[in-house]
C-alpha cells in the first residue's frame, strides 16, 4: 500500500520516484509515506510551519501559496490557514493585486512564546538570512 502511495509522489525527486535515474534525497511526502508505513525516521524540525512560512514571505513578498507549500513541504490549504493565523496576530498584511497577493511582515512584531519574551521577530528573520524589506 504504501509503495504505490510512494509511486504517486508529485514531487518526482524522491529516491524511489519511477522517474528518478539515481537516488536522490528523500523529498518531503516519501518521508512521510515511509513514517506511516512504520519505518522510523525523524522528521520533526526547528522550525514550526508557521515560521517556514513567515520566512517564504520575508524572502518573497509576492511569493504565491502553492510555491510557499513547496517549499515547506505542506499542502496549499494548510498555507492559508497559516496566512490567516499570522494576518490575524498583526504579524503579516495582504494586499490583493490583480490575481496574485503580495504581502508585508511586521518584524518589529514580539515572538509569541513567553521563552522568547523581549525579542522581535526581525531577529528570527535577521538569524537566518532574510532581507530587510521595506513593510
Amino acid at each position: 500500500m504504501w509503495q504505490a502511495r510512494l509511486r504517486a509522489c508529485h514531487i518526482g525527486i524522491c529516491a524511489y520516484h519511477p522517474a528518478s535515474k539515481a537516488p536522490q534525497p528523500m523529498c518531503y511526502t516519501e518521508s512521510r509515506i515511509r513514517y506511516a508505513a512504520g519505518h522510523t525516521m525523524s522528521t520533526w524540525t526547528f522550525l514550526t510551519n508557521h515560521a517556514q512560512v513567515l520566512l517564504c514571505i520575508a524572502r518573497n513578498q509576492r511569493i504565491t501559496a502553492r510555491e510557499i507549500a513547496g517549499t515547506v513541504g505542506i499542502t496549499e490549504r494548510a498555507v492559508q490557514r497559516i496566512l490567516d493565523d499570522l494576518e490575524e496576530a498583526g504579524y503579516i498584511s495582504r494586499t490583493r493585486d490583480g490575481r496574485t497577493n503580495s504581502y508585508a511582515v511586521h518584524r518589529d512584531r514580539p515572538m509569541r512564546h513567553p521563552a522568547q519574551q523581549g525579542h522581535a521577530v526581525h531577529e528570527l528573520l535577521g538569524l537566518l538570512g532574510t532581507p530587510e524589506a521595506e513593510q
